[in-house]
């Protein structure tokens, strides 16, 4: 997997960025069930069972601040009701293709340096629903 840079992850608000990431970590994970019969001989072998999940992590993200409603207060928001948000980044660098799909934020951290330097976020997400690889 390519590096990430920091304007690859956003998120998405009526068509447009309402922040962006500078750092990011993604799993993508699959439920598989155990197929192994007799005839497979020492190797294991599973087969697709269901759901796919998204869950992420976002260090020192940073906040559009020319719109309230879409800042800070927008993103807190959706955290108190419970409402996803969208989202789309770039699996791979150097490539236009990219992932768009929608989270939760299970987690929040507001880092505030103080002296004029930015306020910077910080969150874990968990998916729901689909994730579209966009070609």
């Amino acid at each position: 997997m390519g590096k990430l840079i920091g304007t690859d992850f956003s998120f998405i608000a009526d068509s447009s960025a309402i922040a962006y990431a500078k750092t990011f970590e993604y799993t993508l994970t699959g439920n598989y069930a155990e197929s192994t019969t007799l005839n497979d001989g020492k190797w294991d072998s599973y087969v697709p069972a269901g759901g796919k999940n998204f869950e992420g992590s976002l260090e020192s993200f940073v906040m559009r601040d020319t719109d309230s409603s879409r800042g800070f207060n927008y993103f807190l928001n959706c955290w108190f009701n419970d409402v996803s948000i969208a989202v789309q980044y770039k699996p791979v660098t150097g490539s236009d293709d990219y992932i768009t799909g929608a989270v939760f934020v299970s987690d929040i951290k507001v880092a505030n340096p103080g002296n004029k330097d930015l306020v910077t976020y910080s969150a874990s997400l968990k998916g729901c629903g689909q994730f579209t690889l966009v070609s």
